[in-house]
């Protein structure tokens, strides 16, 4: 075809007359007065289309479009670029002109122009974006295009139907599943938009799904796509619905009713006035939202539900199916004790409403959450919520069409099992290595999680709740679990959470039929934290007595008097008197006491004061928390509340043994706080302290945790736990072989082994009939079962309903005569037999199950009684609450009687009950309910912020709630110290003019140094930037203001520079987790950020992974300041402010967020989370945010006043020159910091003169941290003691050793060296003289010709004469002298010869274990070499065979000496020839198999021969390869190996030999990689262990060659240009070669060998997998690497 033709062909296509339909033709043929009105003949309208060609203006729209689709910068920069693209194409659809609209179909399957990479972007897009509405908006967009009729209804020629084909095929992918899933995720979304909108929607995906079924017609009948019709169909008529002024939906999916099987051509069809209905009703259920509960004087509980019992001790932790599912509200009690209540006892009032309001916060969000899943049918088998939406909001993660792969059994985690997923949709373009990394650094399915699976079961949709089991070896370290994580279908192992029947049933049914699911893992929830309080506290309602039930418990009599607390009973004995010796300071007289049951005078407080330091309140604190049995002590920010803590502890541990107290609990609600007190009272000298927990990450700790101490378990209490798990074994092992039978009973596959004895006890004439054995004897072949019913009839599925007279009638019939049934009773019978015998066999499993269960709590027993011996001998036992209420028992055994609660004004009160056990004598807790209250998750329903919160006051601490009162309880005295040594007196004044009215200023903050670098200590960065959405945008959770960002990192870079703060002097606080993670994405390009242990689960419990960053391609500080990380000793502080609170900081920076425009301060305006935030500095703090929306809370009204007043708040920060203070210096935004203070300083020069050398400084001012680094430019002037040659480097370099050449210089040999370097001629006893000469080895007796400075009498020298000696065969040996001569040397340096192999008589022995041996030899005299080689030897061989120095005393280069490598290039050659000689023998070998005789067996004709032969043989190719690989790295190895004995004043990037190095090690890697390969096929870990050796050390050495190379000051264009590895290519490089070293662990573990030395090699080398690769010091690694063998023949 001519380029013409081809040219105008679109449009002869288009002109083409395309078939008319027959109703088309009827309608043509009809009168005109008859046609129906609009009608056009086709004829005509195809005329019309194509009499119509585009205007101008239409031409130049398609261009723009086109070229839109083509421009990579535009159709990659986001959201709004992809929205202008699909509205720009309907645009032109929607234009007159046919043909654009062919040629736009055409672009858009085009890979040149583009179309197929918008397509698939914006479908990723839709399906992963944050906000939904810009995801329907998007998807809107898109269906509209390729739905438009002109693409779709014109008729279009072949060629434009291949283009529609392959558009939908884009979409669909292979089978058309991915398209499904798309148009099901989005379809999640559709309740919530508008009504208007819905209609639109759901035509669309409708219209999508019916090409999408015509595209692929396997789909017609798949469920998946079937339940997307039935959604679509209910979406339709919920829209009628709505129209009909039903209230609007807030959540969730329209659940199905009672959906028909429709056809794929008709997908949208009425529904009947029933369906409708139901729909109706499901939408108004399931659109209210969340109902608050207020509380009602008459209700109490029961009735409900199942789980509505009137006693707490009834309730099952877990909600149940009929929990979840009613309507009816939930009885929560009040706080109010002057209200009603059911209960008259005030004891039982308070646990039960405890329990009640504990539990009702801790799942009524999940309840909520499950009731949306499970209210729809369960045909309809996919998520109610969106998957992508549940991480984002804090609730879940989902996992996709999860199944039970295998059910077990565990001594530990009783009942087990594997449950695989789809592959998550982000992971599944990844490599297997790239998931198995994410999987590692997330947060998912961490072990103790709890899930929730729901499947589809029956008549409903059904849930289990499961744990995710414990790991035994970590995650980064675990093969198995990367194995395991990565591929299309992951797996994760869990245990049931409820081991009851009903679970274990449905359990064994989901296994049995394979029933796919949804896996649901809910963020935040933890059995083991809320676990242990709940069963705690219902342990407690059967107690009688109640600790302290008079101080915490509200009573008329007690509202009536002032109370008075006594002191504890221990200390209640007459004369008793506390002795304080051991807080008193040094130089102060001993002999003070103290008399609880006396109130001290003034002067003995004074005394007091003078002996022990403390100040006057902190000297009450002490008083009252040793006088009191309840008391309460109240510490402001910064008024060491921590060591008032210390001193009591020291006091009680003192008088341990005069009030024979048992350990002294000291409990915590975080793991950090309760580490931070526990190092406090380690450094204050008390040893006998106890650690219980396994989550402390404190290093000073770890020999005092509960793990190790229980390694001096006596041999009884190991023989007694060893009895009762061996029991737990055995009947674990019971029911693990009842699973089998089940879960094959319950698949309905029957046999006679399954169902024999069942037949034989129920059914004996039945068994009778089908027993193998006949009346003759005869023993009958194959199953009975399975023979007698045949193959099963297509209406006698398993499952199918049948009642009882039906299995009874049947029953009788089999009993007289089986044969008499037909196939489908038979089936029908043996069905109702299967089900029979499952629940049989499942009553005997559950039987042993519960025996199980019961042994396991006779071994926690034990091991409570085995902790409660060990912690009996110490002082003091550190504990978290959530541990205190899991250990429980044994504190109950172990009878405390003093409790020490640190921030006990963050504990939840609930949760603070595991201390109030009988027998505690002494409480005392210390806290500030003015900081932080404890966190409730249901704040709306909970809180005292909230209208509806204030009845229950959950949010209130034990600790609150005492200091305060209470109806019907009046205020509890508390000590409250008043004298504060951390804030400066500007800043302290900030709280105590709205918080602390009698807080104090201590001596030690008056004179506190000013911040470096900034004029102000406070100042307030004013800007009018408005905020933005956040990372939970759908739920209004976080905020995120990029300005802010951009603003807090440059203050930072800037106080960084001055050098006088290290990282854990700087903290950055926020209040919004958004912020908090695009802030730490920020820093991290500069800094080393480390986030609160408090911030990093919270953000775990709110979904939120480790790898789950922001973008920030926003944040504009990637263009304005210069890349690359500070180094600094420690990390820089970054927190949210919740999860800063008990720290402290010398320079706080605050992005406070939220700037908007309706002053909406959000967590910023309760006072509490205020007082945290400005009390935590110590020199300097730094508020950046808009002030004009802070001025609504008072708070923050009266901190912007003074502020203001001291003349610290504008647009415009101030900041100040340590050596130039009076230079204005001010910064408006972050591009200023660059500008007028480039290094930290001003802009003026540097006044000061180098250290060194006393030159000026040529840069600009700087700190002087900076100009010690400075390397001065100047020539140097300085004149060497050993000669007089004048020095060519610059002044800041050393000068070292002198380099210029000098020539003629006579060596002590008498020859005469024509160059050497000026100090060499200081040691010419070293200079190796190389003329040659004739020389006779005294060990040999050859005369050979050497290098005069070659030693021929030393053992090592190697001659390389012909051996010629005369073997036993009288042959001449034909190797080289100094191969024959590698045996053993000993003390007298004889050398056991050892010659070669005749190669006449024996030629295939291939010596590969004498060459390795001559290799160590050389290798060896290489190592020697160099190491006794000076800096310009080393040049000299790595560099070239002469070296004359330039003008500028710069070397040349030169190709590397080939005589160091002569020996190794021999061996190299042996290697060859070893490789060629054997592929030739077995050629030979082959074809004389070939020419065999007679009637013997060739080796083809027997496989097992011929694999036995053929291993040895691959072995030895693969060793003589491996050996020539062995040689080749030490090559390199001495060449890096010289490049370090250089030193660091030589450059080697760019000359000769660092390019033929780099192309060396290039070809080695190369050859390496295809060596592996080889060996892993060929399953030899041996080799493949050397093989991965030698690879990893020229890979390891290459990147600290790299690394020294780039140190030498080099600018930043020769580093890229050197292409040198960043630190994060360095770590991914070191998880390669670590995978590889995995690798041969497999391959040595599947080995059938046992090889003890290589897995002791292995081990070494994998003992690095213990830390993360990021925290690896790289020469640590390359000295492993290097000292592991890589001996192939280990023997001869």
């Amino acid at each position: 075809m001519s380029k013409a033709k081809k040219k105008n062909q679109p449009k002869a296509q288009l002109q083409q007359q395309t078939p008319v339909t027959e109703a088309q033709k009827s309608l043509q043929n009809r009168p005109q007065a008859q046609q129906p009105k609009g009608y056009v003949p086709q004829t005509t309208a195809v005329k019309m289309q194509a009499a119509q060609p585009p205007d101008r203006r239409q031409k130049a729209a398609y261009n723009r479009w086109k070229e839109s689709l083509k421009c990579r910068k535009f159709r990659e920069s986001g959201l709004i670029s992809l929205q202008y693209i699909w509205a720009e194409a309907y645009k032109i659809l929607e234009s007159q002109s046919r043909v654009l609209h062919l040629c736009l179909l055409a672009d858009l399957v085009d890979g040149k122009t583009g179309g197929p990479f918008i397509l698939s972007r914006t479908i990723s897009t839709t399906l992963n974006h944050q906000d939904w509405r810009y995801r329907l908006a998007l998807y809107q967009g898109l269906l509209k295009v390729i739905t438009h009729p002109s693409l779709v209804a014109h008729p279009i020629s072949p060629s434009n139907q291949q283009h529609l084909a392959t558009l939908y095929t884009l979409i669909g992918k292979k089978d058309g599943a991915e398209g499904i899933e798309w148009l099901t995720t989005l379809t999640g979304f559709f309740d919530r938009v508008q009504v208007p909108q819905i209609h639109s929607l759901v035509d669309l995906t409708a219209k999508v799904l019916k090409k999408l079924l015509g595209r692929y017609p396997p789909l017609q009948n798949d469920d998946r796509s079937r339940a997307l019709h039935d959604v679509l169909q209910q979406l339709r008529a919920a829209g009628a619905v709505h129209n009909s002024k039903l209230p609007p939906k807030t959540g969730g999916t329209i659940t199905r009713g009672s959906p028909a099987p429709a056809r794929a051509g008709n997908m949208i069809t009425s529904h009947s006035q029933h369906e409708t209905s139901t729909v109706a009703k499901q939408i108004h259920l399931r659109a209210n939202p969340p109902q608050l509960v207020i509380p009602s004087p008459g209700s109490k509980p029961g009735g409900r539900h199942d789980n509505d019992r009137l006693a707490i001790a009834d309730v099952q932790i877990l909600p149940t199916y009929g929990e979840i599912m009613s309507q009816k509200l939930e009885y929560l009690p009040t706080t109010d004790f002057t209200q009603e209540s059911f209960l008259k006892d005030v004891r039982a009032r308070y646990v039960d409403t405890l329990f009640r309001l504990y539990r009702h916060n801790t799942f009524s969000a999940v309840k909520d959450f499950l009731r949306q899943q499970l209210a729809s049918s369960p045909a309809e088998n996919r998520t109610n919520t969106n998957p992508s939406e549940l991480g984002q909001n804090g609730l879940a993660h989902f996992y996709n069409a999860a199944v039970i792969q295998q059910v077990g059994v565990d001594v530990d985690n009783g009942i087990t099992c594997a449950i695989s997923f789809l592959q998550l949709p982000q992971l599944r373009n990844l490599s297997g290595r790239q998931q198995a990394k994410w999987w590692v650094e997330s947060a998912r399915l961490q072990p103790g999680k709890l899930l929730v699976m729901v499947v589809p079961h029956r008549d409903r949709r059904r849930f289990l709740y499961l744990i995710v089991c414990d790991e035994y070896e970590e995650r980064h370290r675990s093969e198995r679990f990367k194995k395991r994580m990565s591929g299309k279908r992951p797996t994760v192992f869990v245990k049931l959470a409820r081991e009851t029947e009903e679970d274990m049933i449905l359990l064994n049914e989901l296994h049995a039929t394979q029933v796919q699911g949804h896996l649901f893992e809910l963020c935040g929830l933890i059995p083991q934290a809320y676990g242990p309080t709940l069963t705690n506290i219902q342990r407690m309602s059967k107690d009688t007595g109640l600790a302290f039930q008079q101080w915490i418990i509200p009573t008329t009599k007690t509202a009536k008097q002032q109370l008075t607390v006594p002191p504890p009973a221990y200390a209640r004995k007459q004369g008793f008197a506390y002795s304080l010796d051991c807080i008193i300071r040094e130089g102060q007289p001993m002999g003070l006491k103290l008399d609880p049951n006396k109130h001290p005078k003034d002067k003995d407080m004074t005394a007091l004061q003078n002996a022990t330091g403390l100040n006057a309140s902190q000297a009450q604190a002490l008083v009252a928390a040793l006088s009191q049995e309840f008391v309460q002590i109240q510490g402001p920010p910064g008024t060491g509340k921590t060591y008032v803590g210390l001193q009591i502890v020291k006091v009680l541990v003192k008088h341990r043994k005069t009030c024979k107290l048992p350990p002294i609990f000291i409990v915590c609600e975080t793991n950090h706080a309760l580490d931070q007190f526990g190092e406090h009272i380690v450094e204050a000298g008390i040893k006998d302290v106890v650690r219980v927990g396994s989550r402390s990450k404190s290093k000073m700790l770890e020999e005092f945790n509960l793990s190790l101490l229980r390694r001096k378990t006596t041999k009884g209490e190991k023989k007694a736990k060893g009895g009762v798990r061996a029991r737990i074994g055995q009947a674990l092992s019971r029911v693990k072989s009842y699973l089998g039978p089940i879960h094959q009973a319950m698949a309905g596959r029957p046999s006679w082994p399954l169902l024999k004895e069942f037949l034989l006890e129920e059914y004996p004439r039945i068994y009778s009939q089908l027993k193998p054995d006949d009346a003759e004897g005869f023993t009958l072949v194959g199953d009975p079962v399975v023979t007698w019913l045949g193959k099963r009839p297509a209406q006698s599925a398993k499952g199918s309903q049948t009642n009882a007279s039906d299995h009874s009638h049947l029953i009788v019939k089999a009993e007289t005569n089986t044969l008499s049934l037909t196939v489908g009773e038979r089936w029908t019978l043996v069905d109702h037999c299967l089900d029979q015998l499952a629940r049989n066999l499942n009553q005997s499993l559950m039987w042993h199950l519960h025996n199980a269960q019961i042994l396991r709590q006779d071994l926690a027993r034990l091991r409570a009684a085995i902790d409660c011996r060990l912690l009996g001998g110490a002082d003091i036992v550190l504990m978290t609450t959530s541990r205190l209420a899991a250990d429980n028992e044994m504190l109950r055994k172990l009878k405390p009687k003093v409790i020490i609660c640190e921030e006990a004004a963050e504990v939840m009160e609930p949760r603070m009950m595991a201390a109030l056990i009988p027998g505690v004598e002494h409480l005392i807790q210390i806290g500030d309910h003015q900081q932080l209250r404890p966190l409730v998750q249901n704040s709306l329903q909970f809180s005292m912020e909230s209208t509806v919160g204030k009845h229950y006051q959950l949010d209130r601490s034990l600790f609150e709630r005492r200091v305060t009162g209470e109806p019907g309880m009046k205020p509890l005295a508390v000590i409250q110290l008043n004298e504060q040594q951390r804030m400066p007196p500007e800043i302290s004044a900030l709280i105590r003019n709205n918080v602390y009215k009698d807080l104090q200023d201590g001596s030690r903050v008056k004179n506190r140094p000013m911040v470096v670098g900034l004029r102000d200590r406070l100042f307030w960065w004013d800007h009018g930037y408005e905020e933005d959405i956040g990372l939970n945008a759908a739920q209004g959770m976080s905020y995120i203001n990029s300005m802010e960002v951009a603003m807090v990192t440059a203050l930072v870079r800037h106080i960084v520079r001055q050098g006088v703060y290290e990282g854990k002097d700087i903290a950055i606080l926020t209040p919004y987790a958004g912020q908090l993670l695009k802030l730490q994405a920020a820093l991290d390009e500069y800094f080393e950020v480390v986030l609160s242990e408090r911030d990093e689960e919270r953000l775990a419990a709110q979904g939120f992974d480790k790898k789950n960053q922001v973008e920030t391609s926003e944040i504009p500080t990637q263009t304005l300041l210069p890349s690359g990380k500070m180094q600094m000793k420690d990390g820089i502080r970054l927190a949210t402010v919740d999860g800063f609170q008990g720290e402290q900081a010398k320079v706080i920076i605050i992005s406070l967020v939220r700037s908007n425009k309706k002053s909406k301060v959000g967590f910023l305006r309760l006072k509490n989370r205020i007082n945290v935030l400005l009390s935590r500095v110590q020199h300097g703090m730094y508020l950046i945010g808009n002030a004009a929306t802070f001025p609504a809370v008072d708070m923050w009204k009266d901190v912007y006043r003074q502020i203001s007043a001291r003349n610290a708040a504008g647009p415009s920060i101030p900041l100040c020159c340590p050596r130039h203070p009076k230079t204005p210096i001010h910064c408006t935004s972050p591009e200023d910091f660059v500008s007028v203070s480039p290094e930290g300083g001003c802009t003026l020069a540097c006044a000061d003169r180098l250290p060194v050398c006393g030159h000026p400084c040529p840069n600009k001012c700087h700190s002087e941290m900076l100009h010690k680094a400075v390397i001065c430019p100047k020539p140097c002037s300085r004149v060497r003691e050993t000669c007089k040659h004048a020095c060519p480097k610059v002044c800041g370099r050393e000068c070292g050793k002198c380099m210029v050449f000098v020539n003629d210089i006579k060596l002590p040999c008498g020859h005469i060296k024509g160059k050497l370097l000026c100090h060499q001629l200081l040691d010419l006893k070293s200079v190796l003289c190389r003329v040659e000469v004739d020389k006779q080895a005294p060990a040999c007796g050859h005369t050979v010709t050497v290098n005069c400075s070659t030693d021929v009498s030393s053992s090592r020298f190697l001659c390389e004469a012909k051996c010629n000696a005369l073997l036993p065969c009288n042959h001449k040996c034909q190797g080289t002298c100094w191969l024959c001569r590698q045996g053993s040397h000993d003390q007298e340096e004889r050398v056991a010869v050892e010659h070669k192999t005749c190669e006449i008589c024996q030629p295939f022995t291939w010596g590969l274990g004498a060459i390795e041996r001559m290799l160590a030899f050389v290798d060896g005299q290489l190592r020697q070499s160099a190491d006794n080689a000076d800096v310009d030897t080393a040049k000299q061989q790595f560099l070239g065979t002469e070296l004359v120095a330039d003008e500028h005393g710069e070397l040349p280069e030169g190709p590397p000496l080939q005589g160091r490598y002569e020996s190794c290039n021999k061996l190299l050659a042996l290697c060859h020839q070893t490789q060629e000689r054997m592929m030739a023998y077995d050629s030979l070998t082959e074809a004389m198999n070939g020419l065999s005789l007679g009637s013997q067996a060739s080796p083809k004709s027997n496989p097992q021969a011929q694999k036995t032969n053929a291993v040895p043989a691959q072995l030895k190719l693969l060793g003589a390869r491996l050996i020539e690989h062995k040689v080749q790295e030490a090559i390199l190895r001495d060449r890096f190996r010289l490049s370090v004995k250089m030193g660091e004043d030589q450059n080697l990037f760019g000359t000769g030999a660092d390019r033929q190095l780099q192309r060396d090690v290039a070809s080695f890697l190369q050859t390496g990689t295809a060596l592996l390969d080889d060996c892993f096929k060929a399953k030899l870990p041996r080799l493949a262990f050397i093989a991965t050796i030698l690879y990893a050390r020229v890979a390891l050495m290459i990147l600290l060659y790299h690394q020294s190379q780039a140190d030498h000051g080099l600018d930043a264009a020769l580093i890229d240009e050197m292409k040198a590895p960043s630190e994060k290519e360095v770590a991914k490089r070191l998880q390669r070669i670590f995978d590889m070293f995995g690798t041969a662990q497999v391959l040595c573990d599947e080995s059938s060998k046992e090889d003890a030395d290589l897995r002791r090699c292995l081990h070494e080398v994998l003992r690095f997998r213990k830390k993360r690769v990021e925290e690896l010091e790289l020469k640590e690694v390359v000295e492993a690497v290097g000292e592991a063998p890589v001996v192939f023949v280990l023997k001869k």
